[in-house]
Parts: C-alpha cells; sequence; structure tokens
C-alpha cells in the first residue's frame, strides 16, 4: 500500500483583510503549545504591516502565506528596504513555516521577488528591519525570549541552510546579575570572537 499523496503548498500573495488576520496571527498557531514563547501585542502587530508605518515611505513590502491541505502553515514577508539596500546591496525577509516544504515554497517565493525587482541576494530574518529583531536562536532554546530578539524553534535555521543560505552574524544575548560590574562588558567583548549570525 503507497503511503498518502501530501497535498504541494501553495504559496500566495496576502490580499485581503482576512489574509492580513491570517498572516498576522499565524505565528498564534505555530507557537500555541510552546511554553518559551511569548505573544506579541496584535495592535503592535498589525501597526508594522500598517502602510502608514513610516518604514513604508523607504520600503516595499509584498506578505506571502503557505497554503496546504485547507491549512495556513507559514508566512513570509519579502521587504525591499531602499536605506538597507543602500548599504547592503540585499533583501530582508520575515519568516514563519509549519514544515521544511512551507519553508522552501516560501523562500523560493521571496526569492522570485526579489530577482523581479533586480536584487541579486536575500537577506533575513528581519522584522521588518534591523532596527527591530533579527536572525534566529540558533541555541538556549530552554529559556524565555529576550526583549527584541528573535524566537523559533530549532529546525528554522536548518529549512533555510539546506536551500542553500549561511550565517552571516552572531548576534548575542546577555544576562547580568543584580550587582554585576559593567565595566566588565567592554573587557569581555574584546574575548568574543566578532563573527556573523543574519541567514
Amino acid at each position: 500500500m503507497h503511503g498518502a499523496i501530501q497535498d504541494p503548498t501553495e504559496v500566495f500573495p496576502v490580499g485581503s483583510r482576512s489574509q492580513m488576520r491570517q498572516c498576522i496571527r499565524y505565528p498564534f498557531t505555530r507557537y500555541r503549545d510552546d511554553p518559551n514563547w511569548v505573544p506579541p501585542l496584535l495592535m503592535a502587530e498589525k501597526e508594522l504591516f500598517d502602510r502608514k508605518n513610516p518604514f513604508f515611505d523607504h520600503a516595499r513590502v509584498e506578505l506571502f502565506l503557505a497554503r496546504s491541505a485547507g491549512e495556513v502553515v507559514g508566512r513570509v514577508a519579502a521587504i525591499d528596504d531602499d536605506n538597507h539596500n543602500r548599504t547592503h546591496g540585499d533583501n530582508l525577509a520575515l519568516f514563519e513555516a509549519k514544515d521544511q516544504d512551507a519553508a522552501l515554497a516560501l523562500l523560493a517565493r521571496v526569492e522570485g521577488w526579489a530577482a523581479a525587482l533586480g536584487r541579486h541576494a536575500a537577506r533575513g530574518p528581519a522584522n521588518p528591519s534591523l532596527n527591530h529583531s533579527a536572525g534566529f536562536v540558533i541555541d538556549a532554546f530552554g529559556t524565555d525570549p529576550f526583549v527584541l530578539m528573535p524566537y523559533n524553534p530549532p529546525k528554522y535555521p536548518l529549512y533555510v541552510e539546506s536551500t542553500g543560505y549561511a550565517k552571516v552574524k552572531d548576534l548575542y544575548a546577555w544576562l547580568f546579575e543584580r550587582g554585576w560590574d559593567i565595566t566588565r562588558l567592554g573587557r569581555l567583548a574584546e574575548r568574543v570572537p566578532s563573527g556573523t549570525m543574519t541567514w
């Protein structure tokens, strides 16, 4: 007996209010059983993608949802930021996916969108710029997320690496005990190798 044929993952642009609601609320489905996830304020998430946001004065954002078997299984925001491009010459992306199939479909859609704009590289995730949270968590998954730091399942970096992307920058979060001598931070930073962690 052959295994069931899996429905292909469909990726489509967010074009209606109900789809925008699905896009904003998808993390609440994705992380509902994760005890370490801290839900964002829905009001703040809506403002992030509101066209009145000053970010849109210098950036173009296209939101995509992935669907399989009638269920939303991922989201991605393809972001073309003029201010970022002047410095780095590439695109950014926000990213969430249920599984590797959804991840690959979403990343392929972002790459096609970027290529249509004449871009030759993509970088991310960023939410929606490097002034917000950026990158993937790659360890310490059993701890609570830090303010303005990303949170994701351990498999996300593996999904992205499987398509040929590689880490370019390391970002660190620090825990300080009360009464710790803050002047030690400079000496500690000098000992940390300069590396690179967005994807």
